[in-house]
């Protein structure tokens, strides 16, 4: 079977955001997507209104447990699939060097397994980085069958000159749990278009797989017309205040990052 899958960085940071908006709400229960994987999600005191209103859009969810910190939210439609298990044993705090990492096992409508996981690569220092993109693989890698990882890598610009964390190291990591990389053409942060061009696109958020075939969709910013007032410059969720001489950004507890999406079939599904 073919699904719909979707990552989006919705940006709460930690709690500076005052819940998550309805837009937000609206916008996922229109992308209808079958996997949704949330990262910067934090357990406002207004989570538990986010949680029923997915509900009742036919979603069933897990979370990390980091108590305080941003989180990782897994979404599936319990009508497409059956939960199997949770691993919420890595947890994030100031005090360790823990990716936001989120684990579910699945059951497709076919009897096909599938482990979603979702994590987040938080803003270390670069080396620390590689080692956070280290601990996921080893532990995702344990799975015996296919696996989708949504992400918010944390990467740099697609030809950074920085060695020790670009997208050559992420690559390099993951080939060494047999998984791939899909990333959409554009940035994912930022503006919607690099000024520069290709070299300085900043693409954070990516699908990984493995024993999973990709369609990949592109970065999705048209969630910006639900809120011209938070989306004061249309795509672009940054912009450079030429009066103040500074960079200025869209306000923590909205988005900030496109959704990154792709339909996906697992290897067995292709030799049927």
């Amino acid at each position: 079977m073919k699904s719909k899958v979707i990552g989006w960085n919705i940006n709460q940071r930690s709690g500076m955001g005052k819940g998550i908006p309805q837009f937000v709400i609206d916008e996922l229960i229109d992308q209808n997507a079958d996997i949704i994987v949330l990262t910067e999600l934090f357990q406002h005191s207004t989570i538990g209104y986010f949680w029923a209103e997915m509900e009742r859009a036919g979603y069933q969810h897990a979370v990390t447990q980091n108590d305080g910190t941003n989180e990782v939210g897994i979404l599936w439609k319990k009508d497409v699939y059956t939960f199997l298990a949770v691993d919420d044993s890595v947890v994030t705090t100031m005090e360790n060097n823990h990716p936001n990492f989120l684990l579910v096992d699945l059951e497709d409508q076919d009897g096909q397994l599938l482990t979603v996981a979702g994590f987040r690569i938080r803003m270390v220092d670069y080396s620390q980085r590689a080692e956070e993109l280290e601990f996921v693989v080893n532990k995702a890698k344990e799975k015996k069958h296919p696996v989708l990882m949504i992400a918010d890598c944390n990467n740099l610009r697609r030809e950074t000159t920085e060695a020790s964390w670009n997208l050559q190291v992420v690559d390099h990591i993951l080939s060494q749990g047999g998984f791939e990389r899909h990333t959409p053409c554009g940035q994912s942060i930022f503006e919607e278009h690099a000024d520069r061009g290709y070299a300085y696109e900043f693409a954070e958020d990516h699908l990984i797989t493995r024993d999973i075939v990709v369609e990949l969709g592109d970065y999705d910013r048209e969630f910006v017309r639900r809120d011209r007032i938070a989306y004061p410059w249309g795509k672009d969720f940054q912009t450079h205040d030429k009066e103040h001489r500074r960079r200025v950004s869209v306000e923590p507890g909205f988005p900030d990052h496109a959704i990154v999406k792709g339909y996906l079939s697992t290897e067995k599904d292709q030799k049927k």
